[in-house]
């Protein structure tokens, strides 16, 4: 009776330690498989920068080029009214000096 609990103890052993080491290989394989498609994809993504750096480039150069335009003309427009403002407060002040004369 002993000889054959003890040969089925060994039997379920090796059972159990072969489904695990089975797990464990299933888990490595598809580990492995993992790997290898995100290593394909960081390879495409890799490839795929610098072009879309270029573009990048390309496209922010082409939005600044009529942003500063767009600054400029309104730097002017504000210039031009700071200007007025100086002399018509200029003309004003020399009109009160000369009254005050």
């Amino acid at each position: 009776f002993r000889r054959r609990s003890k040969a089925e103890a060994d039997a379920k052993e090796e059972e159990a330690r072969r489904l695990h080491e089975q797990a464990l290989a299933e888990r490595t394989n598809h580990h492995h498989q993992s790997m290898v498609l995100l290593k394909a994809k960081l390879q495409k993504l890799r490839q795929g920068l610098p072009p879309a750096k270029l573009q990048l480039r390309a496209m922010r150069e082409a939005l600044e080029k009529p942003a500063i335009q767009g600054m400029q003309k309104e730097l002017q427009t504000h210039l031009s009214r700071m200007e007025t403002k100086i002399l018509t407060n200029l003309t004003s002040f020399m009109r009160i000096q000369g009254a005050k004369k």
